[in-house]
Protein backbone atom coordinates (compact mmCIF):
# COMPACT_ATOMS: atom_id res chain seq x y z
CA UNK A 1 0.00 0.00 0.00
CA UNK A 2 1.57 3.48 -1.17
CA UNK A 3 1.64 4.98 2.19
CA UNK A 4 2.51 8.50 0.61
CA UNK A 5 -1.25 8.27 -0.49
CA UNK A 6 -1.98 8.31 3.16
CA UNK A 7 0.03 11.17 4.29
CA UNK A 8 -0.13 13.84 1.94
CA UNK A 9 -2.58 16.15 1.17
CA UNK A 10 -4.86 14.98 4.42
CA UNK A 11 -6.85 18.60 3.88
CA UNK A 12 -8.05 17.34 -0.34
CA UNK A 13 -10.81 15.04 1.00
CA UNK A 14 -13.40 14.43 3.96
CA UNK A 15 -14.58 11.50 5.50
CA UNK A 16 -17.79 11.69 6.75
CA UNK A 17 -20.23 9.33 8.96
CA UNK A 18 -23.62 10.11 9.28
CA UNK A 19 -24.92 9.20 12.93
CA UNK A 20 -28.49 7.93 12.90
CA UNK A 21 -30.76 6.13 15.49
CA UNK A 22 -29.91 2.46 14.53
CA UNK A 23 -27.03 1.24 17.00
CA UNK A 24 -25.75 -1.28 14.06
CA UNK A 25 -25.22 1.19 11.38
CA UNK A 26 -22.02 1.89 9.54
CA UNK A 27 -18.39 2.24 11.43
CA UNK A 28 -14.99 2.27 10.89
CA UNK A 29 -14.47 -0.99 11.84
CA UNK A 30 -16.85 -1.95 9.12
CA UNK A 31 -14.54 -0.17 7.12
CA UNK A 32 -11.31 -1.84 8.16
CA UNK A 33 -13.19 -5.24 8.19
CA UNK A 34 -13.93 -4.18 4.09
CA UNK A 35 -10.69 -3.46 3.65
CA UNK A 36 -9.32 -7.02 5.71
CA UNK A 37 -11.47 -8.53 2.97
CA UNK A 38 -10.17 -7.05 -0.17
CA UNK A 39 -6.32 -7.58 0.59
CA UNK A 40 -6.70 -11.28 2.13
CA UNK A 41 -10.03 -12.62 0.37
CA UNK A 42 -10.06 -10.86 -2.83
CA UNK A 43 -12.65 -10.03 -5.00
CA UNK A 44 -15.28 -11.19 -7.10
CA UNK A 45 -16.77 -9.80 -10.48
CA UNK A 46 -20.10 -10.41 -11.58
CA UNK A 47 -21.84 -9.81 -15.12
CA UNK A 48 -25.36 -10.06 -16.06
CA UNK A 49 -23.83 -13.44 -17.73
CA UNK A 50 -22.84 -14.81 -14.94
CA UNK A 51 -24.79 -17.79 -13.45
CA UNK A 52 -23.24 -19.00 -9.73
CA UNK A 53 -23.88 -22.31 -8.54
CA UNK A 54 -27.22 -22.57 -6.28
CA UNK A 55 -27.90 -24.04 -3.08
CA UNK A 56 -31.18 -22.12 -1.45
CA UNK A 57 -34.56 -23.38 -3.23
CA UNK A 58 -36.01 -20.27 -4.62
CA UNK A 59 -39.55 -21.29 -3.62
CA UNK A 60 -38.84 -21.73 -0.08
CA UNK A 61 -37.60 -17.73 0.09
CA UNK A 62 -40.49 -16.13 0.77
CA UNK A 63 -39.59 -13.40 2.98
CA UNK A 64 -37.22 -11.09 0.80
CA UNK A 65 -35.55 -8.01 1.69
CA UNK A 66 -36.62 -6.66 -1.06
CA UNK A 67 -37.50 -7.76 -4.81
CA UNK A 68 -34.70 -8.68 -6.99
CA UNK A 69 -33.35 -6.03 -8.95
CA UNK A 70 -30.83 -4.44 -11.14
CA UNK A 71 -28.97 -1.07 -11.21
CA UNK A 72 -27.57 0.81 -13.87
CA UNK A 73 -24.67 1.72 -11.29
CA UNK A 74 -21.84 -0.39 -10.22
CA UNK A 75 -22.65 -1.89 -6.58
CA UNK A 76 -20.40 -3.74 -4.07
CA UNK A 77 -21.06 -6.00 -1.21
CA UNK A 78 -19.32 -7.62 1.96
CA UNK A 79 -21.07 -9.82 4.33
CA UNK A 80 -19.60 -8.72 7.84
CA UNK A 81 -21.15 -11.00 10.05
CA UNK A 82 -23.60 -13.86 9.88
CA UNK A 83 -25.18 -15.87 6.66
CA UNK A 84 -27.50 -15.04 4.36
CA UNK A 85 -29.01 -16.27 1.18
CA UNK A 86 -28.08 -13.56 -1.87
CA UNK A 87 -29.61 -13.62 -5.31
CA UNK A 88 -27.23 -13.51 -7.98
CA UNK A 89 -29.53 -13.92 -11.62
CA UNK A 90 -31.83 -15.52 -10.60
CA UNK A 91 -29.60 -18.19 -8.43
CA UNK A 92 -29.71 -18.11 -4.84
CA UNK A 93 -26.86 -18.74 -2.61
CA UNK A 94 -26.55 -19.29 1.63
CA UNK A 95 -22.97 -20.09 1.32
CA UNK A 96 -21.08 -16.82 0.93
CA UNK A 97 -17.64 -16.40 0.70
CA UNK A 98 -15.64 -13.56 2.80
CA UNK A 99 -14.38 -11.90 -0.33
CA UNK A 100 -15.59 -8.53 -1.69
CA UNK A 101 -18.05 -9.24 -4.47
CA UNK A 102 -18.40 -6.27 -7.36
CA UNK A 103 -22.13 -6.49 -9.22
CA UNK A 104 -21.62 -4.79 -12.89
CA UNK A 105 -24.11 -2.79 -14.03
CA UNK A 106 -27.77 -5.17 -14.95
CA UNK A 107 -27.08 -8.03 -12.53
CA UNK A 108 -29.63 -8.69 -10.81
CA UNK A 109 -29.36 -9.48 -6.85
CA UNK A 110 -31.79 -9.85 -4.00
CA UNK A 111 -31.44 -10.66 -0.54
CA UNK A 112 -33.12 -12.99 2.36
CA UNK A 113 -31.61 -14.74 5.67
CA UNK A 114 -30.56 -18.30 5.53
CA UNK A 115 -32.21 -19.12 8.36
CA UNK A 116 -35.18 -17.24 10.36
CA UNK A 117 -33.23 -17.29 13.74
CA UNK A 118 -30.15 -16.63 11.97
CA UNK A 119 -28.61 -12.55 11.76
CA UNK A 120 -26.38 -11.14 9.24
CA UNK A 121 -24.62 -7.97 7.98
CA UNK A 122 -23.72 -7.22 4.42
CA UNK A 123 -21.78 -3.73 3.87
CA UNK A 124 -22.83 -2.00 0.57
CA UNK A 125 -20.89 0.71 -1.17
CA UNK A 126 -21.24 2.63 -4.48
CA UNK A 127 -18.85 4.77 -6.76
CA UNK A 128 -19.50 8.19 -7.46
CA UNK A 129 -16.90 9.99 -9.74
CA UNK A 130 -15.44 11.80 -6.38
CA UNK A 131 -16.68 9.45 -3.64
CA UNK A 132 -17.20 6.07 -2.36
CA UNK A 133 -20.38 5.24 -0.68
CA UNK A 134 -21.11 3.30 2.35
CA UNK A 135 -24.06 1.83 4.41
CA UNK A 136 -25.45 -1.24 5.40
CA UNK A 137 -28.22 -3.77 5.61
CA UNK A 138 -28.94 -6.37 8.26
CA UNK A 139 -31.36 -9.11 9.70
CA UNK A 140 -32.32 -9.58 13.38
CA UNK A 141 -34.72 -12.26 14.31
CA UNK A 142 -36.16 -9.74 16.69
CA UNK A 143 -36.59 -6.60 14.36
CA UNK A 144 -36.05 -8.28 10.99
CA UNK A 145 -34.52 -6.43 8.13
CA UNK A 146 -33.42 -3.20 8.62
CA UNK A 147 -30.51 -0.65 6.60
CA UNK A 148 -28.45 1.72 8.45
CA UNK A 149 -29.34 4.83 9.52
CA UNK A 150 -25.63 5.66 10.06
CA UNK A 151 -24.06 5.87 6.26
CA UNK A 152 -20.31 6.50 5.51
CA UNK A 153 -18.98 8.90 2.84
CA UNK A 154 -15.07 9.48 1.58
CA UNK A 155 -13.18 11.20 -0.90
CA UNK A 156 -9.60 9.82 -1.42
CA UNK A 157 -7.78 11.37 -4.11
CA UNK A 158 -7.53 8.41 -6.25
CA UNK A 159 -11.44 8.10 -6.47
CA UNK A 160 -11.68 9.48 -9.48
CA UNK A 161 -9.31 6.87 -10.99
CA UNK A 162 -11.28 4.44 -9.43
CA UNK A 163 -14.82 5.27 -11.12
CA UNK A 164 -12.85 6.03 -14.66
CA UNK A 165 -11.71 2.33 -14.58
CA UNK A 166 -15.09 1.29 -13.44
CA UNK A 167 -16.38 3.09 -16.67
CA UNK A 168 -14.21 1.64 -19.37
CA UNK A 169 -15.76 -0.06 -22.09
CA UNK A 170 -14.31 -2.99 -21.95
CA UNK A 171 -14.64 -3.27 -17.81
CA UNK A 172 -16.80 -5.78 -17.43
CA UNK A 173 -15.03 -8.69 -19.12
CA UNK A 174 -11.26 -7.23 -18.86
CA UNK A 175 -9.44 -8.93 -15.97
CA UNK A 176 -6.30 -6.34 -16.54
CA UNK A 177 -9.27 -3.45 -15.16
CA UNK A 178 -10.52 -5.92 -12.37
CA UNK A 179 -6.92 -5.66 -11.14
CA UNK A 180 -6.84 -2.07 -11.30
CA UNK A 181 -9.94 -1.53 -10.01
CA UNK A 182 -9.31 -4.04 -6.97
CA UNK A 183 -5.96 -2.10 -6.21
CA UNK A 184 -7.72 1.59 -6.43
CA UNK A 185 -10.44 0.38 -4.16
CA UNK A 186 -7.45 -0.74 -2.00
CA UNK A 187 -5.90 2.35 -1.77
CA UNK A 188 -9.52 4.41 -1.67
CA UNK A 189 -10.10 2.70 1.97
CA UNK A 190 -6.74 2.33 3.19
CA UNK A 191 -6.31 6.53 2.95
CA UNK A 192 -8.95 6.95 4.08
CA UNK A 193 -8.32 4.76 7.30
CA UNK A 194 -5.24 6.35 7.80
CA UNK A 195 -6.02 10.13 6.97
CA UNK A 196 -8.89 9.90 9.35
CA UNK A 197 -9.68 6.86 11.54
CA UNK A 198 -11.89 8.87 14.04
CA UNK A 199 -13.94 10.68 11.42
CA UNK A 200 -16.99 11.28 12.24
CA UNK A 201 -19.96 14.26 10.88
CA UNK A 202 -23.46 15.09 11.95
CA UNK A 203 -26.42 14.80 9.27
CA UNK A 204 -25.70 18.28 8.38
CA UNK A 205 -22.40 17.60 7.14
CA UNK A 206 -23.38 14.24 5.49
CA UNK A 207 -25.90 16.40 3.36
CA UNK A 208 -23.47 18.38 2.16
CA UNK A 209 -20.93 16.16 1.17
CA UNK A 210 -24.32 14.62 -0.69
CA UNK A 211 -25.48 17.36 -1.95
CA UNK A 212 -21.84 18.56 -3.62
CA UNK A 213 -21.00 15.21 -4.95
CA UNK A 214 -24.58 15.30 -6.45
CA UNK A 215 -23.71 18.54 -8.10
CA UNK A 216 -20.61 17.67 -9.36
CA UNK A 217 -21.76 14.76 -10.96
CA UNK A 218 -24.54 16.85 -12.90
CA UNK A 219 -21.49 19.36 -14.28
CA UNK A 220 -19.91 16.29 -15.27
CA UNK A 221 -22.33 13.62 -16.73
CA UNK A 222 -25.10 16.04 -17.88
CA UNK A 223 -25.31 14.64 -20.95
CA UNK A 224 -26.13 11.53 -20.34
CA UNK A 225 -29.38 10.00 -19.31
CA UNK A 226 -29.20 11.32 -15.93
CA UNK A 227 -32.36 11.65 -13.63
CA UNK A 228 -33.12 12.04 -9.82
CA UNK A 229 -34.47 8.57 -9.71
CA UNK A 230 -30.45 7.22 -11.36
CA UNK A 231 -28.87 9.25 -8.97
CA UNK A 232 -30.46 8.47 -5.90
CA UNK A 233 -30.43 4.48 -6.79
CA UNK A 234 -26.05 5.58 -6.89
CA UNK A 235 -26.41 6.59 -3.31
CA UNK A 236 -29.23 4.58 -1.98
CA UNK A 237 -31.27 7.33 -1.35
CA UNK A 238 -35.43 7.30 -1.76
CA UNK A 239 -35.97 9.92 -4.97
CA UNK A 240 -37.95 11.59 -2.13
CA UNK A 241 -35.63 12.34 0.37
CA UNK A 242 -32.46 13.18 -2.20
CA UNK A 243 -34.93 15.70 -3.87
CA UNK A 244 -35.90 17.49 0.01
CA UNK A 245 -31.93 17.71 0.97
CA UNK A 246 -30.91 19.28 -2.08
CA UNK A 247 -34.19 21.71 -2.20
CA UNK A 248 -33.18 22.67 0.99
CA UNK A 249 -29.51 23.11 0.36
CA UNK A 250 -30.16 24.69 -3.36
CA UNK A 251 -33.71 25.80 -3.14
CA UNK A 252 -34.29 24.18 -6.32
CA UNK A 253 -35.47 20.90 -7.07
CA UNK A 254 -32.72 18.24 -8.41
CA UNK A 255 -34.28 18.14 -11.83
CA UNK A 256 -34.24 21.95 -12.68
CA UNK A 257 -30.80 21.97 -11.53
CA UNK A 258 -30.12 19.20 -13.75
CA UNK A 259 -32.06 20.99 -16.94
CA UNK A 260 -30.10 24.51 -15.73
CA UNK A 261 -27.12 23.03 -16.08
CA UNK A 262 -28.05 21.33 -19.82
CA UNK A 263 -29.63 24.56 -20.75
CA UNK A 264 -26.44 26.95 -19.86
CA UNK A 265 -23.89 24.65 -21.62
CA UNK A 266 -26.40 24.32 -24.62
CA UNK A 267 -26.39 28.49 -24.83
CA UNK A 268 -22.72 27.83 -24.65
CA UNK A 269 -22.73 25.56 -27.60
CA UNK A 270 -25.20 27.58 -29.55
CA UNK A 271 -23.18 30.41 -29.20
CA UNK A 272 -20.28 28.45 -30.84
CA UNK A 273 -22.64 28.90 -34.21
CA UNK A 274 -21.63 25.52 -35.81
CA UNK A 275 -23.76 23.10 -34.74
CA UNK A 276 -27.69 22.61 -35.69
CA UNK A 277 -29.98 22.83 -32.99
CA UNK A 278 -31.04 19.54 -32.87
CA UNK A 279 -26.74 18.36 -31.94
CA UNK A 280 -26.85 21.18 -29.80
CA UNK A 281 -29.80 19.44 -28.02
CA UNK A 282 -28.34 16.40 -28.14
CA UNK A 283 -25.09 17.23 -27.04
CA UNK A 284 -26.87 18.67 -24.09
CA UNK A 285 -28.89 16.09 -22.62
CA UNK A 286 -32.30 17.30 -24.22
CA UNK A 287 -33.16 13.90 -26.53
CA UNK A 288 -36.22 15.57 -27.27
CA UNK A 289 -35.92 19.21 -29.77
CA UNK A 290 -38.84 20.31 -29.37
CA UNK A 291 -38.91 20.19 -25.65
CA UNK A 292 -35.39 21.49 -25.54
CA UNK A 293 -36.31 24.52 -28.04
CA UNK A 294 -39.61 24.99 -25.20
CA UNK A 295 -37.43 25.38 -22.31
CA UNK A 296 -35.07 27.09 -23.37
CA UNK A 297 -37.13 30.05 -25.09
CA UNK A 298 -38.79 30.16 -21.66
CA UNK A 299 -35.00 30.20 -19.89
CA UNK A 300 -33.61 33.15 -22.15
CA UNK A 301 -36.22 34.91 -23.85
CA UNK A 302 -35.10 33.40 -27.31
CA UNK A 303 -35.45 30.51 -28.66
CA UNK A 304 -32.25 28.13 -29.75
CA UNK A 305 -32.02 29.00 -33.70
CA UNK A 306 -32.86 33.10 -33.00
CA UNK A 307 -29.77 32.78 -30.35
CA UNK A 308 -27.44 30.20 -33.29
CA UNK A 309 -28.39 32.89 -35.93
CA UNK A 310 -27.01 36.00 -34.07
CA UNK A 311 -24.08 33.76 -32.42
CA UNK A 312 -23.27 33.53 -36.62
CA UNK A 313 -24.01 36.96 -37.50
CA UNK A 314 -22.12 38.21 -35.29
CA UNK A 315 -19.06 36.26 -36.22
CA UNK A 316 -19.58 36.89 -39.79
CA UNK A 317 -19.42 40.30 -39.36
CA UNK A 318 -16.58 40.13 -36.87
CA UNK A 319 -14.29 37.58 -39.04
CA UNK A 320 -15.71 37.23 -42.01
CA UNK A 321 -16.68 34.02 -41.36
CA UNK A 322 -19.96 32.49 -40.29
CA UNK A 323 -18.89 29.21 -38.38
CA UNK A 324 -15.95 28.64 -35.69
CA UNK A 325 -15.49 25.96 -33.22
CA UNK A 326 -17.88 25.75 -30.07
CA UNK A 327 -16.74 24.65 -26.86
CA UNK A 328 -17.59 20.74 -26.30
CA UNK A 329 -19.41 19.00 -23.62
CA UNK A 330 -18.08 19.51 -20.36
CA UNK A 331 -15.86 22.76 -21.14
CA UNK A 332 -17.62 24.79 -19.16
CA UNK A 333 -18.95 23.84 -15.73
CA UNK A 334 -22.13 26.16 -14.29
CA UNK A 335 -21.42 27.25 -10.63
CA UNK A 336 -23.37 29.51 -8.48
CA UNK A 337 -26.95 28.75 -10.16
CA UNK A 338 -29.43 31.10 -8.83
CA UNK A 339 -32.71 29.84 -6.99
Amino acid sequence: MANTLANNDKHMYKTCILYGQNADGMNNKDLSQFLTALSENGIRFYTRDDTPAGDAPALKLTKLFYKPHAHNQLEMICLLTGRLALGINARWVSRQPRHVQVFIPGVMHGEHFAAAEASYRMLWATVFPTALFFHITAYDPLIGYSTSTKRMAITPPMCAQLWQTSREQRFSHDRHLHAKFHYLLMECVHYSLTAHPDAQCGAADYHEQIIEQVKNYVVQYYWENISLKKIAGIIHYSPGHLNAIFRQAERMPLHRYINEIRLRQARNLLAGGNMLVKQVAQAAGFHDPLYFSRVFTRRFGASPAAMLARAKKKHKRQTGTARFPAPGPGTAPVKNLPP
